[in-house]
């Protein structure tokens, strides 16, 4: 007789998201992993980034929407009477996770900027990876791309994480990776311009050669990155005297 080993991955919103409009607000859950690669996780983080469109229902746009990390899923919610699923699961291009790892994502704001605390409870030496989610998120401006930044915080590299640009698009929700790996993020903000907001991400940036357990990636210093029509470009920050 054969057995079969069980696991599930689930997330639960501690504190909701509540948007005003014209605003992008954010809320903190945690994320439970049993039976996955590294034995029985316990991930702290933001994971839910509720927009507002000031204007409402229009042609463009279908109101409020809602991205959340659902069973260690990324997903954006747009609910509407248009004959396609109100929820749909975000793609990511540009990075692949170690075969040893899961990527659980953490959506970075400016409270937290992407701080999350991960329980590893595998074996007999559970250890904790990352700083707890503790200070006040805070809202950030309404983008018509629904635009939001995402980094692998319940993922179990040292010294650098991938991260991810992520939009609203005609395909579905699509999370781009940045062209460089991040070993922290400084500061994200909405910079108004044309009419319409783009996502503006301060990052201090590693080489990708560093991935993996027990690596240590190289610094490459700060980087500005910004996301315009769903792909992010950086650009190295000048030091001056």
């Amino acid at each position: 007789m054969g057995g079969c080993a069980h696991g599930y991955v689930r997330t639960v919103v501690t504190v909701p998201a509540q948007a005003k409009p014209g605003e992008v607000a954010f809320g903190k859950g945690v994320t439970v992993s049993k039976g996955t690669k590294l034995g029985s996780t316990s991930a702290d983080a933001v994971v839910v980034a509720s927009a507002s469109d000031p204007d409402g229902p229009t042609d463009r746009s279908e109101g409020d929407s809602v991205w959340r990390v659902r069973g260690g899923m990324l997903e954006l919610c747009e609910w509407a009477d248009d004959g396609r699923d109100d929820c749909r699961l975000a793609t990511y291009e540009g990075f692949s996770a170690p075969p040893l790892l899961a990527f659980v994502p953490t959506i970075i704001e400016p409270g937290n900027i992407g701080r999350g605390s991960q329980l590893i409870a595998g074996g007999d030496n559970p250890a904790i990876v990352g700083d707890v989610a503790k200070h006040k998120t805070q809202s950030l401006p309404f983008s018509r791309e629904r635009s939001i930044w995402v980094t692998a915080g319940a993922l179990a590299l040292v010294g650098a994480q991938p991260a991810f640009f992520c939009s609203a698009t005609a395909e579905g929700p699509r999370c781009q990776a940045l062209p460089l790996m991040v070993s922290s993020s400084l500061g994200v903000f909405g910079l108004r311009h044309n009419g319409d907001v783009s996502s503006v991400l301060w990052i201090h940036a590693a080489a990708n050669v560093g991935v993996g357990l027990g690596a240590l990636p190289a610094d490459l210093g700060v980087y500005r990155c910004e996301g315009v029509k769903g792909a992010p470009s950086c650009k190295k920050a000048q030091v001056t005297q």
